[in-house]
């Protein structure tokens, strides 16, 4: 759900309807998600980390772009995929075993870096191409 293409027109009725279902699947899911084996966990730390992009450029090459970044539709499934890849990765995650739950949050914690490394890769390239800083103080 969270990696699906919305219509302009229909992207906020979509929400409305999906988020409160997602809210419950992780509630239900995330006491448990340390019993299953690494790679679901890697796929679903990935998904969340994928689906919590808020904007993208409109172009084919790595290494910072001058291009407007294009805002993605669904920004509250956007901003739900992100609290969510920051929970899975917090060391305390309400009736898991604390085994389970450092094993869960060690392979989110992966996810979460790419996520952060990502902004950051971007902010700096963006600040060699046009020789400052891209965004002002």
């Amino acid at each position: 759900m969270l990696l699906a293409e919305t219509s302009p027109d229909t992207a906020e009725e979509d929400e409305r309807f999906f988020l409160p279902l997602l809210d419950r699947f992780h509630k239900a899911i995330s006491p448990r998600i340390g019993t299953i084996p690494d790679r679901l966990i890697d796929l679903y730390t990935e998904t969340l980390r994928k689906a919590s992009n808020l904007y993208r450029f409109d172009v084919g090459n790595a290494g910072g772009t001058t291009a407007p970044a294009i805002a993605e539709r669904s920004e509250e499934a956007r901003y739900w995929a992100f609290r969510a890849l920051l929970l899975q990765a917090s060391p305390a995650v309400e009736g898991d075993s604390g085994v389970d739950q450092r094993k869960v949050a060690s392979r989110a914690v992966e996810s979460l870096v790419k996520r952060m490394e990502g902004a950051l890769r971007g902010y700096i390239d963006d600040a060699r191409l046009r020789g400052q800083m891209p965004l002002g103080r």
